[in-house]
C-alpha cells in the first residue's frame, strides 16, 4: 500500500513539475559577423563648407513637383455610405536670378517658370 507523501515533498514535486511546462527563455542573438578581411575602418575626417559671396546674375533653378491622392471613405458603422478619390498635381521649373546684393546675400531677383502647370482630379 502507498504511504502519502509529506506537505514538503509534494510542493518539490509541484515545482519540478510546473518548472518543466515552463517555456524556455529565449536563444541569446547571434554575434556580429566579422568584418570583411582587410577591412580597414575610415577615421573621422573634418569636412569645412564655405559660403561664396553672391553676385549679382547668380541663378538658381528649382524643380518642384508636388502630387497629393485623398482617398475618403464615409462611414456609418459597417455600412460605407460613400467613397471618394481626389488628386492634385502641381509641377514648376523655374529660374531665379539674383539682380541686387546687399551686406548678407541677395536683395532682389527675378523668377523665370519655364514650366507651370497644376490639375485637379476628382474633386466636386
Amino acid at each position: 500500500m502507498l504511504k502519502p507523501l509529506p506537505l514538503a515533498a509534494c510542493s518539490l514535486a509541484a515545482c519540478f513539475i510546473l518548472a518543466g511546462s515552463l517555456p524556455a527563455a529565449p536563444p541569446s542573438p547571434a554575434p556580429a559577423p566579422a568584418p570583411p578581411s582587410g577591412y580597414q575602418p575610415v577615421q573621422p575626417q573634418a569636412v569645412t563648407f564655405t559660403r561664396t559671396p553672391s553676385r549679382v546674375g547668380d541663378t538658381a533653378r528649382q524643380s518642384i513637383v508636388v502630387d497629393l491622392k485623398l482617398k475618403t471613405t464615409t462611414r456609418a458603422g459597417n455600412k460605407v455610405l460613400e467613397q471618394a478619390e481626389a488628386r492634385m498635381l502641381r509641377s514648376h521649373d523655374r529660374v531665379t536670378t539674383a539682380t541686387a546684393v546687399g551686406q548678407h546675400g541677395a536683395v532682389a531677383a527675378t523668377v523665370a517658370y519655364r514650366t507651370a502647370e497644376r490639375s485637379m482630379d476628382g474633386a466636386d
